[in-house]
């Protein structure tokens, strides 16, 4: 499962340099993992940075695994540290369970 995108840019949307991340508490009943990951960024309008939605960027995705069978409550915390030093953390709890049962191919009409 992907969880977040993390990425800083700049206001002429050139990368931030010096910004880490890095999972402080791996989840219970499963793995966590940051890892490179290009993608388009996403800010929303009045953003002054809104326009580097136009173009793919370089970060890390955040991904979690639950292990197998696992069914139940589970979280992960990751930091974010500027080049300052000025940190920031962020916890995510969530409750994993089975997928739901894929419907396939064309439903009939009413009436058919």
């Amino acid at each position: 499962m992907e969880l977040a995108f993390l990425y800083s840019l700049d206001i002429d949307c050139s990368l931030y340099e010096g910004y880490a991340y890095e999972i402080i508490k791996q989840p219970e009943h499963g793995t966590a993992e940051l890892k490179p990951h290009t993608a388009f960024p996403y800010f929303p309008k009045g953003n002054p940075r809104v326009r580097c939605n136009e173009q793919k960027v370089d970060g890390q995705l955040l991904t979690y695994k639950p292990n197998a069978g696992y069914k139940g409550p589970d979280s992960l915390t990751y930091v974010m540290i500027a080049p300052s030093g000025l940190a920031w953390e962020r916890t995510y709890k969530f409750n994993v369970r089975s997928m739901p049962a894929a419907t396939s191919g064309r439903t009939k009409e009413r009436g058919a």
